[in-house]
């Protein structure tokens, strides 16, 4: 069976705060969460600690790396993303921006065409980006797509 087409609509920005509000939610990330250790390193004065971009980017290796393991197998495992985009601690800039893609993703490098903003398929993956990351679009990119029936 050949792996899966990499899918716009399966890739997810980690950074998202709407992500990380569902994510704070799941009874699995909350128990690590809890851990006296992410409490300590990460709670406010009452002890309560959420799930942010601080604590996914700055986090100890031991402290957080129970955190996103468990975020990783819910969004690859149980929601069947494909790959998720996340800011490395490393690096700073541009530079720091960074995708982990689950093992079973196949991407072809062999072609390549240049966006064209006549093309339906072009402007609604730009304009889907464009949503995702909340950035706006220039008029050629932002006028509807025609979704056509065919019999």
């Amino acid at each position: 069976k050949p792996p899966p087409s990499t899918r716009l609509d399966r890739l997810v920005n980690v950074s998202d705060t709407r992500l990380l509000a569902a994510l704070d939610a799941n009874h699995r990330i909350r128990q690590q969460l809890c851990r006296p250790e992410v409490v300590a390193a990460f709670g406010d004065e009452h002890g309560n600690v959420h799930l942010d971009r601080s604590l996914i980017h700055n986090a100890h290796r031991e402290i957080g790396r129970p955190v996103t393991q468990e975020i990783s197998w819910l969004l690859f495992d149980v929601l069947g993303m494909q790959g998720l985009r996340y800011y490395s601690r490393h690096v700073d800039g541009d530079q720091s921006v960074c995708w982990a893609l689950h093992g079973e993703v196949h991407l072809d490098m062999k072609s390549a065409e240049h966006l064209d903003p006549a093309n339906d398929e072009h402007r609604a993956a730009v304009q889907y980006v464009s949503d995702l990351y909340s950035l706006p679009l220039p008029m050629a990119w932002a006028a509807p797509v025609v979704q056509t029936l065919t019999a």
